[in-house]
């Protein structure tokens, strides 16, 4: 299979696990969750231990993808708290910014080039993300006052540069060191399922939380679970065959699907201004990613 088929499967198998997350997010508190997830995640990827290849792993790799679940764990709480107390149509375009923020990273750590196309691509990001927060009564300085003022918008930003690094280290565990996309996927998920039971239970109520989480959203959780575990081996795939940039734009494009989609659900106003400004995002992504 080519590697733009592991990317778009990707990308929609990530708008399903974004409109499901959503959903169980509306009840359930964000840490829960991200633990909650952590754990079921580690659980359905338990079965690949028998297909890991353990004289096969470097020790530096394990030692990245070790560091980096501790970056990932943070970055996915960041994200919860954001999605949980924003529509999804306000939430879901704000990550098509990851692909611009891994380029200006590769840029500053790796002395990447950076084109004038490029460029181009990142107005065009500034421009989307301004007419996603925009409206028509108010003036035309709100959006840059909105966006100041929401610390949730804040958190995604974060999340999105923590994600920024945990992709530039993907790459060069799944490209330069080869590591297989199974143990890859295995590794990481017990990694960042053991982080996120230690967060809770050190900032929380540990043993209590987890069972009000899968009390109140149990097979939900599962859902996610199975569909977010297949989106990142589907990723997986991909960044072992591509630029983790190129495969990362499209995987991106599911925030079309969860805006149009979640936004109708739930009935949220300004639909069309807001997948207007997805586009607009999208195309600066893919300036970015082929300048």
């Amino acid at each position: 299979m080519p590697w733009y088929f592991f990317a778009i499967m990707a990308a929609l198998l990530g708008g399903l696990a974004t409109i499901t997350q959503k959903n169980v997010l509306r009840k359930e508190h964000a840490m829960s969750y991200a633990a909650t997830l952590g754990l079921a995640n580690l659980l359905l990827c338990l079965p690949l231990i028998f297909f890991v290849d353990w004289r096969g792993i470097d020790l530096k790799v394990f030692i990245y993808l070790l560091l980096i679940s501790f970056v990932a764990a943070a970055a996915f709480l960041l994200v919860a708290k954001g999605v949980r107390h924003m529509e999804i149509s306000a939430s879901s375009p704000l990550f098509i910014i990851g692909p611009a923020i891994t380029a200006l990273l590769a840029y500053l750590i790796l002395g990447e080039s950076f084109s004038r196309w490029q460029t181009l691509g990142l107005g065009f990001l500034i421009l989307g993300l301004y007419i996603l927060e925009s409206h028509k009564s108010a003036g035309w300085l709100e959006p840059f006052k909105i966006i100041r003022g929401n610390k949730y918008i804040h958190y995604i930003f974060l999340a999105l540069v923590l994600y920024g690094i945990t992709g530039i280290v993907d790459r060069v565990v799944l490209g330069y060191y080869q590591l297989d996309t199974l143990t890859y996927i295995f590794l990481i998920h017990l990694f960042l399922g053991i982080n996120l039971l230690a967060m809770i239970f050190i900032w929380h109520d540990g043993f209590n939380d987890l069972k009000i989480g899968f009390k109140q959203a149990g097979w939900w959780i599962v859902l996610v679970s199975f569909l977010t575990i297949s989106y990142r081996w589907f990723q997986a795939e991909a960044i072992s065959m591509a630029y983790v940039g190129l495969v990362i734009a499209i995987k991106r494009t599911e925030s079309l699907f969860s805006t149009l989609v979640g936004g109708e659900i739930w009935q949220e106003k300004n639909l069309f201004h807001k997948l207007m400004a997805a586009g607009v995002m999208i195309l600066g992504t893919v300036l970015i990613v082929l300048g």
